[in-house]
C-alpha cells in the first residue's frame, strides 16, 4: 500500500502502482480486474471489480456501461492499465483506489496526436477524480460521463483535464461534477480538557485516562500546546464528567476552516431525597406492631438511630420486610429513628411512611 500526502501528489506518476496489462492491444474487449477494495459503492454496486474496456470506459463493480466512468468514450485502444492502493493525507487520511487507462483515441492509429491516458481516483469519503494526463488533438468525439441511473457529464480539453465528482448518497447513484482537484481536507483536529481551575489535561486513548499537564493553564494555551500534548481522540463524556469539575472540551485545528464541534447532551434529574424521623419517646409507646408505605417506582430507604450512623439502603420494597421488633429494639436512649427516603428516578413516586405502635 502507497501513502501520499495529497491527491495531486497520487497522481504525479505511477511508480507506485502495479502495472496490470503491460503493453497489450485490447481493442472491444473487457478486462476483469480486481480493485482490491471493499468499501466503495458506485451505483448501488461495491466496486470489487473493475471492468476495463478497450474502449475507454472502466465498469465500476458491474461490467457494463451503464455503470462506469467513460473518458472519450469511442474505438479506441487500451495498451496499459495500473492500479494502487493506500491513504492519502497528512493529518487526516483516507483510502483510495487509483486506477490508469493508457491508450490512443482511434483504434489503429499510435499516433501522438492521438494519446490518451487518464486517471481515476475513488476515495472512500465517496469522491471520485479523475485526471487526465495526455488529451488527444485527434479523436476527441468520444463520450465523456459518469454514468448511472442519473449520468453526470464534464467536458474536458486540453485545458481542462481535472475534474471531482461527489456523490449525492450514499449507494453512488447520483453524483455532481466540479472542475479542477477539489481535494478534502487533510487538516490535524488536537483535542485537550480544561476544569474550573483553568488546569489543562491530556486524554490518552490507550489507557482511557486524562492527565494534567503541569504549568500549562487555560490562560497559556496556544498552538503548540495542543501540537504537544493534544489527541486527536475525542475524549468520552462519560470519563470527562468523573474526572473533571465543569469540563470544557479545548479544539484546535490548522484548517483554514475550522468546524463547530456538535454534542449532544442528556439531563438526568438529581434524585430527590426525603428525611424525617419517628419520635417513639412517648410513655405509652411499647412497641412497633407495623410499617407501611404507599409509593410508586423506584424509592429507596435508609435508617438511623442517632442521625449520624445510617443503615445501607435497600428498596422500600425490602425495607417494609423488616422484623419490627428487632428495629424497635435497636431504638438509643432517645427513642427516635431517622429516615432518608430516596427517589431514583424521575417517574418515582412517594406518598408516605406509616408506622403503627403497640401502646
Amino acid at each position: 500500500m502507497s501513502n501520499y500526502s495529497s491527491i495531486a501528489d497520487l497522481v504525479a506518476n505511477v511508480d507506485n502502482a502495479t502495472h496490470v496489462i503491460n503493453n497489450t492491444a485490447h481493442d472491444d474487449d473487457t478486462v476483469t480486474v480486481a480493485s482490491g477494495i471493499d468499501w466503495f459503492t458506485f451505483n448501488n454496486v461495491v466496486v470489487t471489480n473493475l471492468y476495463v474496456s478497450g474502449n475507454s470506459w472502466v465498469g465500476l463493480g458491474t461490467s457494463a456501461e451503464a455503470s462506469s466512468i467513460k473518458v472519450d468514450r469511442r474505438d479506441t485502444k487500451l495498451w496499459d492499465f495500473r492500479t494502487e492502493t493506500g491513504v492519502v493525507g497528512d493529518h487526516v487520511t483516507f483510502r483510495f483506489l487509483r486506477f490508469r487507462w493508457s491508450g490512443y483515441s482511434y483504434y489503429s492509429s499510435t499516433s501522438a496526436s492521438n494519446k490518451l491516458i487518464w486517471d481515476c481516483v475513488l476515495l472512500d469519503n465517496g469522491q471520485i477524480f479523475l485526471n487526465i494526463v495526455s488529451w488527444p488533438t485527434s479523436y476527441t468525439d468520444g463520450t465523456n460521463a459518469l454514468v448511472t441511473a442519473n449520468t453526470c457529464t464534464y467536458v474536458p480539453s486540453v485545458a481542462a483535464t481535472k475534474f471531482t465528482f461527489t456523490r449525492s448518497d450514499n449507494a453512488g447513484t447520483s453524483w455532481t461534477v466540479a472542475s479542477g482537484m477539489n481535494e478534502p481536507s487533510y487538516a490535524r483536529v488536537l483535542y485537550l480538557y480544561g476544569d474550573y481551575q483553568s488546569y489543562i489535561y491530556h486524554f490518552s486513548s490507550t489507557d482511557n485516562t486524562l492527565t494534567k499537564i503541569d504549568g500549562i493553564t487555560r490562560e497559556t494555551i496556544n498552538a503548540q500546546t495542543f501540537i504537544d500534548h493534544g489527541s486527536s481522540d475525542a475524549a468520552p463524556w462519560s470519563l470527562l464528567k468523573v474526572q473533571l469539575t465543569h469540563p470544557v472540551i479545548l479544539k484546535w485545528t490548522d484548517s483554514t476552516s475550522p468546524k463547530q464541534i456538535n454534542i449532544t447532551l442528556a439531563g438526568i434529574p438529581v434524585a430527590q431525597i426525603i428525611t424525617t424521623f419517628a419520635d417513639l419517646n412517648d410513655t405509652t409507646i411499647k412497641g412497633i406492631k407495623s410499617i407501611t408505605s404507599v409509593y410508586e417506582g423506584n424509592i429507596s430507604i435508609c435508617y438511623s438511630y442517632d442521625n449520624v450512623t445510617w443503615t445501607d439502603n435497600v428498596l422500600m420494597a425490602d425495607f417494609l420486610l423488616i422484623d419490627v421488633a428487632t428495629l424497635y429494639a435497636g431504638l438509643a436512649a432517645e427513642k427516635k429513628i431517622y429516615f432518608k427516603i430516596k427517589l431514583n428516578d424521575a417517574t418515582s413516586r412517594f406518598t408516605n411512611l406509616v408506622i403503627e405502635y403497640i401502646n
